[in-house]
């Protein structure tokens, strides 16, 4: 998630800054997923390439490992 505008968003923008949660910062949630999924996930997601394929194609490598 955002910090910034989910979880932090009540606090004051200078106590949030001083604690280091700025408009860069993101949260990650991970439960109980093999640690190869997420990271694969997550790198996928963090890809600007991937933003412009469709979906079909994204999962395409998964699909045929």
């Amino acid at each position: 998630s955002h910090s910034v505008s989910m979880t932090h968003a009540s606090m004051d923008p200078q106590v949030r800054e001083a604690a280091g949660i700025n408009d860069r910062v993101l949260r990650l949630s991970v439960g109980i997923e093999d640690v190869n999924d997420l990271l694969e996930d997550l790198e996928q997601a963090l890809n600007f390439d991937s933003v412009r394929k469709p979906l079909s194609l994204r999962h395409e490598r998964k699909q045929h490992a």
